[in-house]
């Protein structure tokens, strides 16, 4: 298939069928497939605002030179641009190519705004590799789904039109508009998948398969509508199988899934609340606590999330501290106070927005150490704060991360409940 400006125009056309586009954010490296899209959106001069975006990762050391370069290019084109220095540096653990990814769309993220779009270079052959490389890391239908052409992005969307362009027509087109591009010499590094697969592997598919981009783009798209529908079959479980606890998933109801419809509706719920994906390994780890006794708390945990069991209900959770220790935190009014192990913020104004009104004084903020008591709002007498959170029903991992507000000794609230327990005395507006 040829490429031209007429077509992408076509492509584009489609594409803004999700929602009129305010503004038009191009990811622009400098790159052949980049160099092109731009071009060919500078000569379509659609109304929508053209902003080109190149981000520095920093990694290479041509990385000044190839903004530069860019900056260039923008000039002779009068097509604004934007320059973002990122930290990519992989973690330890990370994969240097998943490390630029995150921090590239990081930044394309931050400068999306309502109704814009960000255009990505991604074409053809891009789509197979990436399908193959889901295969051989053993992904389900939405990784095989691959790259979509449109999809919603931070505040906008995110399209990339050249899908249906191989590489072969994309070169074609900057030889023949005579641009100049940048060569990564990086694309060449054998020791990262994806250029091990495009330089070893696709080379020689294509001796047999010439035509196999296009097929497994085909192959993608089919993917995509089985990942939709189990997507779509999982949201209407959800409605029959969710706990009594709005993060929770039931017991018994789930156990009455079948053993596929179980998983997928469990993959989907941590993908709802964006946990880690688990594994296939620990996906059946998960799908094996549906059997644990009901008196039992087991639990399954990994990387940042874990999974836990209490009564007929299933807790996802990011994972933080089993038993936070810390000392007592100060919380001088008019301040707002962070809590490292819960990765929490408390402000009081939120707080006062949710009913719950606190004096005007030094608080102390702890965690549960054993025997504390509260006196309830119409009560004289205190209570013990296990038995009132037992009748809750707050499982006992929980219990151990709840704030606890105090004034001197006196307990004033529990927080991290809906509703919180609150003393008596006037703490709180509603009542409760």
């Amino acid at each position: 298939m040829t490429f031209s400006v007429s077509q992408l125009a076509q492509v584009l056309a489609t594409v803004s069928r999700l929602d009129s586009p305010s503004r038009y954010w191009v990811g622009f490296s400098g790159g052949l497939d980049s160099t092109v899209l731009l071009h060919a959106l500078w000569r379509l001069q659609p109304p929508q605002e053209l902003v080109a975006v190149h981000v520095n990762h920093r990694l290479h050391p041509d990385a000044d030179e190839w903004a530069g370069h860019c900056r260039q290019v923008c000039r002779d084109w009068n097509v604004p641009l934007q320059v973002v220095e990122v930290n990519a540096k992989a973690r330890r653990g990370e994969s240097p190519e998943a490390a630029a990814r995150q921090a590239r769309y990081a930044a394309f993220q931050d400068l999306l705004g309502h109704g814009d779009y960000l255009l990505t270079a991604q074409h053809q052959d891009d789509q197979a590799e990436t399908l193959l490389l889901q295969l051989l890391r053993g992904g389900g239908p939405a990784g095989l789904a691959a790259m979509p052409l449109v999809g919603r992005f931070a505040a906008g969307y995110l399209a990339r039109p050249l899908l249906p362009f191989d590489r072969r027509a994309l070169r074609v087109y900057a030889e023949g508009e005579d641009l100049k591009w940048i060569d990564d010499s990086s694309n060449a590094a054998l020791e990262f998948d994806r250029n091990y697969l495009r330089h070893e592997i696709l080379p020689v598919l294509k001796t047999r398969w010439p035509g196999y981009p296009k097929t497994l783009a085909r192959v993608a798209r089919h993917q995509a509508e089985a990942a939709a529908l189990l997507s779509e079959m999982a949201e209407n479980d959800f409605a029959t199988v969710q706990g009594t606890d709005p993060a929770a998933l039931s017991v018994s109801r789930l156990r009455e899934f079948s053993g596929p419809r179980q998983r997928n509706a469990v993959r989907h719920w941590l993908g709802k609340q964006a946990l880690d994906s688990p594994t296939e390994a620990v996906l059946n780890q998960i799908i094996a606590l549906l059997d644990a006794a009901p008196d039992r708390c087991p639990a399954v945990v990994w990387r940042h999330t874990e999974v836990r069991r209490y009564r007929d209900d299933i807790f996802f959770l990011r994972r933080v501290l089993e038993n936070p220790v810390s000392p007592t935190y100060l919380w001088a009014p008019g301040t707002e106070l962070t809590l490292p192990e819960l990765g929490l913020t408390l402000n009081r104004r939120e707080l006062e927005k949710q009913g719950l009104v606190l004096p005007d004084t030094d608080l102390q903020v702890r965690f549960r150490r054993g025997g504390e008591r509260i006196v309830l709002p119409g009560r004289r007498h205190s209570h013990s704060l296990k038995k009132l959170l037992q009748q809750r029903g707050v499982p006992p991992w929980l219990r151990q991360r709840l704030p606890l507000i105090y004034a001197g000794e006196r307990l004033l609230a529990v927080l991290g409940l809906t509703p919180p327990i609150v003393a008596g005395g006037g703490v709180s507006r509603s009542g409760t």
